[in-house]
């Protein structure tokens, strides 16, 4: 094997393990908060969990100023360490200054906005939050950039735990929605502790470069007002269901996107966060680059596809068993969702190219029409169709935005993902029928509709994709999992 082929061989390697552990970490991540958050709606109440989302939405409107989108530019940069991470620091260090004195000053008015005290007393609380938040930033992103993502797993499952303890024990304590905010907030303090103890920095002032300042903020600035309106995208809706029709919807609303959203914080986001490193050192090599973006579109799409269609039909059910009838409300909000979960998903597989590509400005375009619609008909829809009004509106604009963001990449970038895609779309639509059977003959007990539905589905599934590819996709998924298991040689 020549030495380019070990080079490309290793880096494919590098890929694949990165996407193992991050892959790892979501699935640890959302399946732990998914146990607690079905304990937490057994106990608290959807208004509870409505103050909770309202309240890290906007404390998540404001820490995306943190650092000024400089971290990824830290990771592509091939500037002196020492310099590099001296200048991230002061940058994260002045912006968490700033939005945690803005933040102080905004809390009492926010709370007046929304008819509700408890929240200037949650967001002044949630400003520890922040600067944590802002302070771990700095040494995991040394991790990334030296794609340390085993050591990032093991922090990130243990900051997890701790989280998930002290919101359940202050739940069963009587503390209500409090539990939901005050173990995040640990968790993240816990996290920063850690990262800081494993992963020392060593800041000087006198280390602080104004060119490397100015390199960073070119770089950071786009992702970061891309980043924003990506954010408000997603979020954009809870602020205007808090304010239209109150928290106990926001709670509705809240459950049923959180599940609709596993799609990406399960599969689609962790790929890309291990992937991009790993794309900054093949981004010359176009065969490369395509090839790893090619095999991952399609691992991901292959499942995604799969567990948007299993959801769409047994949302119901799921619903009912998880969590209990004070939620059915939030039955037909995941239905429709789910579409725009889907979609959110692909948008994230997409992002990584066109920013190596520098042409991350499509995606800010593309996105910020995507906001100039969704917030005047989601205030139109929330106002005369509640909440179902605004979960139609996010799932019918996501759909033609994210097709146009491959569809301008083929412009720049070549890749070939339809043929496999339509295959897995047929394979999902193949499970409808004996689904809706199932349905029909075992209505009334919901817990072996989903067992019979998903044992049938997944095996027409499989048999169907792997029939129409001659075993490629499922072959490429077993080769995956074999470079993950098998040990990486220098």
């Amino acid at each position: 094997m020549d030495k380019r082929s070990l080079n490309n061989e290793k880096t494919r390697i590098s890929a694949v393990k990165g996407s193992m552990y991050f892959l790892f970490l979501a699935w640890a991540s959302t399946g732990i908060f998914f146990i607690m958050n079905i304990i937490l709606a057994r106990i608290l109440f959807p208004a509870d969990f409505g103050i909770y989302t309202l309240s890290f939405t906007i404390i998540g409107i404001f820490s995306m100023v943190l650092g000024l989108g400089a971290s990824l530019g830290v990771i592509h940069s091939d500037e002196q360490k020492d310099k590099l991470f001296s200048t991230f620091f002061f940058i994260e260090l002045i912006t968490i200054f700033i939005v945690s004195a803005l933040l102080f000053c905004l809390s009492r008015p926010l709370a007046n906005s929304f008819g509700d005290v408890r929240l200037e007393s949650t967001l002044q609380v949630l400003i520890i939050f922040v600067v944590s938040f802002g302070f771990t930033t700095i040494p995991k992103t040394k991790l990334l950039k030296e794609t340390q993502f085993k050591k990032i797993t093991l922090i990130d499952v243990f900051s997890i735990f701790v989280s998930v303890i002290v919101s359940l024990s202050l739940a069963l304590t009587g503390f209500g929605f409090w539990s939901l905010i005050i173990g995040p907030l640990v968790a993240s303090l816990t996290q920063a502790i850690i990262y800081w103890g494993l992963t020392p920095i060593y800041p000087k002032f006198s280390q602080f470069n104004f060119k490397i300042f100015k390199t960073l903020l070119i770089f950071g600035l786009p992702i970061l007002i891309s980043s924003f309106v990506v954010y408000l995208n997603s979020h954009l809706a809870d602020v205007i269901i808090a304010q239209i029709t109150g928290l106990t919807f926001l709670g509705y609303y809240s459950l049923a996107y959180n599940f609709s959203n596993y799609l990406a914080t399960l599969i689609s986001d962790p790929v890309t966060s291990a992937l991009y490193p790993v794309y900054c050192e093949i981004q010359k090599n176009k065969d490369e680059l395509r090839t790893t973006f090619e095999e991952h579109y399609k691992m991901i799409f292959v499942t995604i596809i799969f567990i948007a269609f299993y959801i769409l039909f047994n949302a119901p059910y799921a619903i009912s068993i998880l969590y209990g009838p004070k939620w059915l409300n939030s039955i037909i909000i995941l239905q429709i969702l789910i579409i725009a979960g889907l979609f959110r998903a692909l948008g994230s597989i997409v992002s990584n190219i066109y920013l190596l590509l520098n042409k991350y400005y499509i995606v800010l375009i593309l996105n910020s029409i995507f906001l100039g619609l969704m917030l005047p008909l989601t205030i139109f829809a929330t106002i005369y169709f509640g909440i179902i009004g605004a979960a139609a509106v996010g799932s019918i604009l996501i759909v033609p935005i994210i097709t146009l963001q491959y569809w301008f990449l083929k412009k720049y970038f070549t890749f070939k993902i339809l043929k496999d895609s339509l295959i897995c779309l047929f394979g999902c639509l193949l499970t409808i029928p004996p689904m809706v059977i199932v349905i029909y003959y075992f209505n009334t007990n919901p817990i072996l509709v989903l067992l019979f539905n998903f044992g049938i589905a997944i095996s027409i599934y499989l048999v169907s994709i792997n029939l129409l590819t001659k075993g490629v996709l499922t072959g490429k998924l077993k080769e995956m999992i074999n470079i993950f298991l098998r040990k990486q040689t220098s």
